[in-house]
């Protein structure tokens, strides 16, 4: 409490007060604004300690991170074992009042209890946001009895995924003339009340554009074709992709189309429709070659088609398009009109502007089909997508100025498991926003008919909790709780018949694929990793016993080449493997003996462009230096039955950023929170740049403006 020598010594600081305002020395300025807090209630905090959390929390311990890397570190994941030397005690005895703030003392980060054994240990991941050079420290607070979480932020998303596919899927179309299987959807309108779909109709020959509609997303109704041959007096002439859309009162649609057979000679070339009486029309050709396909040798020589338009905010249009050269290889272009939506367009200098992924990369075989949806002041630009040239899912790139574009290497829409009427492809199509969800209609292709399906995500989500989750701590994570395996990271893969079962139970995921000739039951992610991130996983091979008749594998890959594995497979110990296309798989037997009884510590490690590393256990590195993939790649699971049964139980799987080695992380001793006195005026001290006097000063103004405040305190305690 406050003693008559405290009292006294105010006072002796009140008259310099005084004495300083007159002559006129700089004060600091007093606030009503709080210190930044994180994601913490605002409660007053001595200004001594404004470093603080918070006041419920009464201890902390900091942590000393090293960096030894030679360049700051973002967003790394970092361990921190706490053992006898912790006061246990002092937190509750789950855990659960933890909070981790960095350097600043009170923002808080995310962190992730993966052990809890008080008295003795605990292991915790912590996620931060910057490691210098020189290292940093970070805060662990405990020591609060009944501790809040942060309510959850709400955020807005981009149209990137995952999307949920609809439970009617595939649809049927009333009215279609020779049925369903071979509508093709490009894009949505809704104009509120209905919803309109562009379908390519390839059961008519020459194929021919039309709209199908729907009040509810799941009643669709064929409502007549807009363009074939007799609309533009050309006998034979095909349509072909297509987007409808809506500009000055008028309704345009653009498309592909050709008339014989297709070469370099004969083309496919972009062409563009009115329409001045509504979406149903009728629609008369302005013109066939809006964008006429390219030269002999050219990357668009054979097709242009697939297109997309957009109006920027300076008025001009953007016509996004897919390039057919030689009939084999598509790629994506853009060109631009600065006269209006009927042109005339200007192919870019720079197409491709969406390339060719490298060989055995996810989109290293095409790239067709583009779809724009803006986003703030970013465009994402959608894609079919394949490491081939056939079995399309789709992806995304970016772009803010039309001149770069960054693709994601993520996949927004993947193809469905075996037996699904999209288990080959799921391409085609764009994403339309309509009121609190995005709307991506897509053909699905099952080997044997095109059919039409629907896609939704929401437009809004929240922020995962940065209290107590690793997912908020590490790049892609799964426990495997629940009862299933998490549709918002992975999605069932397969590989020829592809039966069996993948279940999640006890916290553990089983696959088990059916005996059968060359048959894969796996799972893939549905983001991508490269150089510099480290794979783990906890699993356990119940049927390894090195023969060639059966496989169980994991690490990152497409389940056709490329891959990054470690698996068991024809030899007695467990092998590192990696493959890129027109290469035969390379295998290396590991030092570690097979074990079909016991789950392990699987861990891959993409070093650089020229070095993965592989560790079962606490094994030793083992290398490998040639044919590594050239571009990210999902996480991957998979059983294999050749024809032998092959399980797979992985208990846990993450990818967290790594340089080589774990970052030194170094308790320190517990401080407690410093207040004794209650603070009974409310500021708190804010340093301008010309106040230069200490804080205590302001406790003379307010003595001096008729209130009386004391505040009597004791720094963080050492213990």
């Amino acid at each position: 409490m406050c003693n008559p020598f405290t009292l006294k010594f105010l006072a002796l600081f009140i008259i310099l007060t005084i004495v300083t305002l007159i002559i006129g020395t700089p004060a600091a300025v007093a606030s009503q604004d709080q210190p930044a807090l994180g994601n913490a209630e605002t409660h007053d905090r001595p200004m001594a300690q404004v470093s603080w959390y918070h006041g419920n929390w009464r201890y902390r311990i900091p942590v000393t991170i090293a960096n030894p890397s030679g360049s700051t570190l973002t967003d790394y994941q970092v361990q921190v074992t706490l053992n006898g030397t912790f006061n246990f005690a002092h937190a509750l005895a789950n855990g659960s009042d933890l909070r981790v703030a960095s350097s600043n003392g009170y923002t808080l980060i995310p962190f992730w209890i993966e052990s809890w054994n008080p008295p003795t240990s605990a292991s915790i991941w912590i996620k931060v946001p910057s490691i210098p050079v020189g290292g940093t420290t970070v805060y662990i607070y405990y020591g609060n009895p009944a501790p809040t979480v942060p309510p959850a932020t709400p955020i807005s998303l981009p149209p990137i995924g995952p999307f949920t596919k609809a439970s009617g899927n595939p649809f049927t179309v009333a009215g279609a003339p020779n049925g369903s299987n071979y509508l093709f959807p490009e894009n949505l309108i809704y104009d509120g009340s209905t919803y309109w779909v562009l379908v390519t109709d390839r059961s008519i020959n020459p194929n021919v554009l039309s709209l199908v509609s729907s009040t509810d997303l799941s009643n669709w109704t064929y409502r007549g074709i807009i363009l074939d041959q007799t609309v533009v007096g050309d006998p034979g002439r095909n349509f072909d992709t297509g987007h409808i859309l809506q500009s000055g009162g008028n309704w345009y649609v653009v498309y592909g189309s050709w008339t014989g057979p297709i070469s370099t000679a004969n083309p496919v070339t972009i062409g563009i429709a009115r329409s001045t009486t509504g979406i149903l029309g009728s629609y008369l050709e302005i013109t066939r070659t809006l964008l006429p396909a390219g030269t002999a040798s050219s990357w668009e020589n054979v097709e242009v088609k697939g297109p997309y338009l957009i109006q920027l905010d300076n008025g001009n249009w953007i016509l996004a398009y897919t390039g057919d050269q030689d009939g084999t290889l598509y790629r994506v272009g853009i060109a631009t009109s600065t006269t209006g939506i009927t042109g005339p367009y200007t192919k870019s200098p720079s197409n491709p502007v969406l390339p060719l992924g490298a060989a055995g990369s996810a989109d290293g075989g095409t790239v067709a089909d583009p779809w724009v949806f803006r986003y703030g002041s970013t465009y994402y630009i959608g894609y079919a997508a394949s490491a081939k040239t056939s079995e399309w899912y789709q992806m995304y790139a970016t772009t803010t100025d039309w001149v770069t574009f960054t693709k994601s290497n993520q996949v927004v829409l993947l193809q469905g498991p075996s037996g699904s009427f999209d288990s080959d492809s799921a391409f085609r199509g764009a994403v339309t926003q309509v009121g609190s969800q995005y709307i991506l209609p897509y053909t699905g292709f099952d080997g044997g008919f095109y059919r039409f399906g629907l896609a939704t995500q929401p437009i809004t989500g929240t922020t995962p909790s940065i209290i107590n989750n690793p997912d908020a701590v590490f790049d892609f994570y799964d426990g495997f709780s629940g009862t299933q395996w998490d549709l918002a990271k992975w999605t069932p893969w397969i590989r020829n018949t592809g039966t069996g079962t993948r279940i999640v139970t006890g916290g553990v995921l089983q696959i088990t694929p059916d005996p059968g000739s060359f048959n894969g039951l796996g799972l893939m992610g549905l983001r991508s990793f490269g150089t510099g991130y480290l794979v783990e996983a906890f699993a356990r091979h119940p049927d390894a016993n090195g023969d060639s008749t059966r496989s169980a594998q994991l690490g990152l890959g497409y389940l056709t080449d490329p891959l990054i594995r470690l698996l068991d497979y024809n030899d007695p110990h467990f092998q590192r493997g990696t493959s890129v296309p027109g290469i035969p798989s390379t295998y290396s037997p590991m030092s570690r003996l097979l074990d079909s009884t016991n789950f392990l510590l699987h861990r891959i490690y993409w070093e650089s462009s020229s070095r993965i590393r592989f560790a079962m256990a606490s094994d030793p590195w083992e290398d490998i230096t040639s044919e590594i993939p050239t571009s990210a790649l999902p996480p991957w699971l998979l059983g294999f039955a050749i024809p032998n049964q092959s399980r797979l139980y992985v208990d846990w799987y993450r990818i967290r950023k790594y340089i080589g080695s774990e970052l030194a992380a170094t308790t320190g001793l517990e401080q407690e929170y410093g207040p004794t006195a209650v603070v009974v005026s409310n500021f708190s001290a804010r340093a301008d740049a010309n106040a230069m006097l200490p804080w205590i000063v302001l406790a003379g103004l307010t003595l001096v403006a008729g209130g009386f405040v004391a505040w009597c305190w004791h720094k963080g305690k050492q213990r």
